[in-house]
């Protein structure tokens, strides 16, 4: 059983502990409940930049998620998540390499292992991401595995790139994470394209959008699981807080895709023509 519990939220830029603290507080207002079920996996998941918001440059070293070593006060918080509810991380920051910074999302299992991460591909240029960040590397565009289920990764703005889910999808996805920064008034453009990414790769997308305004921006929740037949199988209200909380049927993957062999009756000879 796939459990997924998504962080609709606000997000304070550039307070990293204050962020934590809302999301501990509203995990413990849904009284989630423990689990001792060996097959149960749980994930948790954060929108898009979730621990900094866009304000991440000034910030001290010991406020910013470092996946090489998560021993400092960001990192033990985050862990400390993990254990009190059993869960594995999907959570959202900035990455610092070098000179460079990266727009990340990144799996963090229960013990800390990094399971998997992806940097932004695609940046949304009417946030300046692209003068804050460098633009994601290809290599980052690949699945993880967890307990025999494929995982992707994406961000916001890649879902209007179809490119980036199918190629987790020959990759063998079969669930994708959309943590997202998606603002007023996209909400239609945000609901439509999770359920496009779902119905033509014919998996389960879970997406989960921040509420609350940072100026200019307001920003509208929606946080959605959409299953691969495209129907939308959970959501938050618009504009609330609240968690996503929903158990994804993977066998829904490998039924709707042999009721239905889109993927296999692929026409690459002629996609080849035009792809360039």
């Amino acid at each position: 059983m796939i459990e997924v519990i998504g962080i609709q939220a606000s997000v304070i830029s550039g307070q990293p502990e204050k962020n934590l603290a809302n999301m501990k507080k509203l995990l413990a207002d849904y009284q989630l409940k423990q689990t001792t079920d060996d097959e149960h996996v749980r994930w948790i998941i954060t929108p898009e930049l979730f621990l900094t918001g866009y304000e991440f440059m000034s910030l001290k070293e010991s406020q910013l998620l470092n996946l090489e070593d998560l021993d400092n006060s960001i990192g033990v918080e985050l862990l400390e998540i993990a254990r009190n509810y059993e869960a594995n991380l999907i959570i959202g920051f900035p990455e610092k390499e070098g000179s460079h910074w990266y727009n990340t999302v990144a799996a963090i299992d229960v013990d800390g292992n990094i399971l998997g991460k992806y940097q932004k591909i695609h940046l949304f240029k009417p946030f300046s991401e692209h003068q804050l960040f460098t633009l994601g590397r290809k290599e980052f565009v690949r699945t993880f595995q967890y307990k025999n289920t494929t995982y992707g990764l994406e961000i916001c703005y890649d879902i209007r790139f179809p490119e980036i889910s199918r190629l987790l999808t020959l990759q063998g996805a079969e669930i994708i994470f959309v943590p997202a920064q998606f603002p007023h008034p996209r909400s239609y453009v945000w609901e439509t394209l999770l359920q496009a990414r779902a119905i033509e790769n014919q998996l389960f997308i879970v997406g989960v959008n921040r509420v609350g305004e940072t100026r200019p921006n307001r920003f509208f929740g929606l946080s959605s699981v959409i299953t691969p037949l495209g129907m939308v199988e959970a959501q938050v209200k618009k504009d609330q807080i609240g968690l996503l909380i929903n158990t994804l049927d993977k066998n829904q993957v490998s039924l709707v895709r042999s009721s239905l062999q889109c993927l296999n009756e692929r026409r690459t000879d002629i996609y080849d023509l035009i792809t360039k």
